[in-house]
C-alpha cells in the first residue's frame, strides 16, 4: 500500500492542484454568494420557504446521499465483493417509491419544517422529542464524524497532508458557508457539486470500460461476483442483507432523515418535490457507475490490493491524466463537503426548531436564525474531534453500516405504522423509539465481541431481526395502549387519494413530459431491466 501512496502522489501536477484549489474557491463563492440574501424568516434559512425547484432538490439529495464513504468506502467494498454492493445505489428506489407516493404527499401537505414536527403533529411532544435527539445524535456522532473522517482519509491518500489537518479544513471550509446562508448555499453549491462529483466518476468509469480488454462485461467478470443477489450462505452479503437495507434501513435513510427529506421540504410546489425525488432516481443509477463500478475496474486491474479502500485512488492513478484528475479529486473533496453541509444544516435545523424553540418560545426570528448559526458551528468542532474514531474500524464503509443499519429498525418500525396505521399510539411510538439509545452502542460492543473473542454474526441480518422486534414491539404496545386526544390522524394517516396532485397545482393542466406518473414508470422500467440482467 505504501508504493500505491507514494505513485499516487507522486502523480499530482501542477496543472490538477491548480483545478483542485479553484474547486475550493468556486463552491466557497457560491455559497457565500447565494446566501447573503437577507433572512426575513426562520423558514428562509432553514428550509429556503418553499423556493426550491426539481432540479435544485434532486441533486441536493443526490449530493446529500453521496460521500466519500462511497467513493471511498463503497468502491472498495466493491472491489472485496463484486457486483452485490451496487445494491447499496439500487435497491434504494423501493424506498424512494415509497417516499414519493406515502411520506412526501402527508410531509408537504403539512408544511412541515422537520421530520420530528411529523411526530408531533401525529402523537405530540414526547415522540417528537425523542426522535429530536435521536437524529442529532446519529447525525453528528455516525453520519458526519464519519464523512469528515474520510474527507481527511481522502486528502492524506493524495497530498500527504496529515488527515487531521484534512479534517479540520473540510470542517472550516464547508462549514463556512453553510453556517452563513443555510438551506440556499446548501442547495446551490450542492447542485454544483452533484453535476462534479457524478460526471468524474463516470469519466473514471468510461476510461475503464475503454482501458480493459472486453469492455464492460469483462469488468463485470462471472461467477459470483457478477450477481446482485447473492445466496444465504454468503458471508458478507446475503439476500437477506439486502432485504434488510431495502426495507427498514432505507426506508430509515430516505424517508425519515432529516439531511435527505430537507431538500423536499423545501419545494416550491408538490409536483416539485415529487419530480426532484424521480430525478434523484435517475441520478442514482448515473452514481451506481460513478462510485461502485470503479471498485471492479479496480479489481480487474490488480485483485491483489494491500488495502480495499484504495480501490478508488487506485483507478485514479492508474487511468485518468493530468488535469482530469485534478477535475476527479475536485469532485470527490466536493462529495465530502456536500455531505458536511447537509447533515450541519440539518443538525441545527433539528435542535433550533425541535429542542431550543420549544423551550423559548417567545424568541424572534433573527434570534432562532443566530442560534441555527451557533448550533451549525458547536455542530461542526463535536463532529471533527469525534471523527478520529472512525479509524477504529476494518474499513470505513463497515463503521457506517455497522453503527446506521441497527438504529434504522426502531425509527422505520414507528414511521412505517404512523403513517399507515390510524391505531399506532404515541406511547408505542415513544418506547420503540427510545430502543435507539441502546442498538447506538451495539456495534462498538459487536466490535470488542470480535477482537477480543472472535465472536462473528452477519450484521445485516442482525439488524434484520432488530427490525422485526421493533415492528412486532410497536403492534403489540399499541394495541394495548390507549389512543390519547393528541394521537391525531387527520391528514396524518395516508390515503390513496393523496398520491394526486393537489387542485390548485393541475387547474391549468400539466403537459405530457411534466406527467408524474410516466417519468416514474420509466424509473421502475430501468430499475426492472437492471435487476432482470444482473439477478
Amino acid at each position: 500500500m505504501d508504493y500505491i501512496e507514494e505513485r499516487f502522489m507522486g502523480n499530482i501536477a501542477l496543472l490538477d492542484m491548480v483545478i483542485f484549489i479553484s474547486y475550493f474557491v468556486i463552491v466557497t463563492f457560491i455559497g457565500f454568494y447565494v446566501g447573503r440574501k437577507k433572512k426575513e424568516s426562520a423558514r428562509d434559512y432553514f428550509v429556503a420557504s418553499g423556493k426550491l425547484p426539481f432540479y435544485l432538490i434532486g441533486f441536493s439529495m443526490l449530493a446529500s446521499s453521496v460521500s466519500t464513504e462511497q467513493f471511498i468506502g463503497s468502491c472498495g467494498f466493491t472491489y472485496k465483493w463484486g457486483a452485490p454492493v451496487f445494491n447499496w445505489e439500487l435497491a434504494n428506489f423501493v424506498a424512494m417509491l415509497i417516499m414519493l407516493w406515502i411520506f412526501i404527499p402527508v410531509y408537504l401537505k403539512k408544511r412541515i419544517v422537520t421530520i420530528p414536527q411529523y411526530l408531533e403533529l401525529r402523537f405530540g411532544n414526547g415522540p417528537r422529542n425523542i426522535y429530536a435527539v435521536i437524529s442529532i445524535f446519529a447525525l453528528v456522532f455516525i453520519m458526519l464524524a464519519g464523512v469528515v473522517y474520510t474527507g481527511g482519509f481522502l486528502l492524506e491518500q493524495i497530498f500527504g497532508m496529515n488527515k487531521l489537518a484534512g479534517i479540520w479544513l473540510m470542517v472550516i471550509v464547508a462549514g463556512s458557508y453553510t453556517v452563513f446562508g443555510g438551506l440556499i448555499s446548501v442547495a446551490w453549491t450542492q447542485l454544483f457539486q452533484g453535476v462534479l462529483l457524478l460526471g468524474g466518476g463516470v469519466l473514471v468509469s468510461v476510461m475503464g470500460i475503454l482501458t480493459i480488454d472486453g469492455g464492460f462485461m469483462a469488468i463485470v467478470g462471472t461467477g459470483e461476483r457478477a450477481h446482485l443477489i447473492q445466496p444465504l450462505s454468503h458471508p458478507e452479503i446475503p439476500w437477506t442483507a439486502v432485504l434488510v437495507l431495502t426495507i427498514p434501513v432505507n426506508i430509515w435513510y430516505w424517508c425519515t432523515s432529516q439531511p435527505m427529506i430537507q431538500s423536499c421540504l423545501g419545494a416550491k410546489s408538490r409536483w416539485d418535490g415529487k419530480m426532484g425525488i424521480i430525478l434523484t432516481g435517475f441520478l442514482i443509477i448515473v452514481s451506481t457507475m460513478a462510485i461502485e463500478f470503479p471498485g471492479l475496474i479496480a479489481y480487474a486491474l490488480n485483485p491483489n490490493l494491500a488495502q480495499p479502500d484504495m480501490a478508488y485512488p487506485f483507478v485514479i492513478n492508474a487511468l485518468v491524466s493530468t488535469g482530469f484528475r485534478g477535475l476527479i479529486l475536485a469532485g470527490l473533496c466536493g462529495a465530502v463537503m456536500s455531505t458536511i453541509e447537509a447533515l450541519v444544516h440539518s443538525a441545527s435545523t433539528l435542535f433550533t426548531l425541535e429542542l431550543y424553540h420549544k423551550i423559548k418560545t417567545n424568541v424572534s426570528d433573527k434570534k432562532l436564525i443566530t442560534v441555527g448559526r451557533i448550533c451549525s458551528t458547536v455542530v461542526l468542532i463535536v463532529g471533527g474531534l469525534w471523527a478520529p474514531v472512525v479509524g477504529n474500524f476494518p474499513t470505513i464503509f463497515e463503521f457506517f453500516q455497522k453503527c446506521w443499519f441497527f438504529v434504522a429498525g426502531p425509527v422505520a418500525s414507528v414511521f412505517i405504522l404512523a403513517i399507515l396505521w390510524k391505531r399506532m399510539t404515541a406511547k408505542a411510538a415513544f418506547w420503540t423509539l427510545a430502543m435507539c439509545f441502546p442498538l447506538f452502542i451495539l456495534p462498538y460492543a459487536l466490535r470488542l465481541a470480535e477482537v477480543r473473542l472472535g465472536w462473528q454474526m452477519n450484521e445485516f441480518n442482525l439488524a434484520g431481526i432488530v427490525f422485526l422486534f421493533s415492528f412486532v414491539f410497536a403492534v403489540v404496545v399499541s394495541l394495548i395502549t390507549e389512543q390519547s386526544d393528541r394521537d391525531h390522524v387527520e391528514g396524518l394517516v395516508w390515503k390513496p387519494s393523496m398520491m394526486r396532485l393537489p387542485d390548485e397545482e393541475v387547474a391549468d393542466g400539466y403537459p405530457w413530459y411534466k406527467n408524474l406518473w410516466l417519468w416514474c414508470a420509466i424509473w421502475v422500467a430501468v430499475m426492472s431491466a437492471i435487476y432482470i440482467k444482473f439477478w
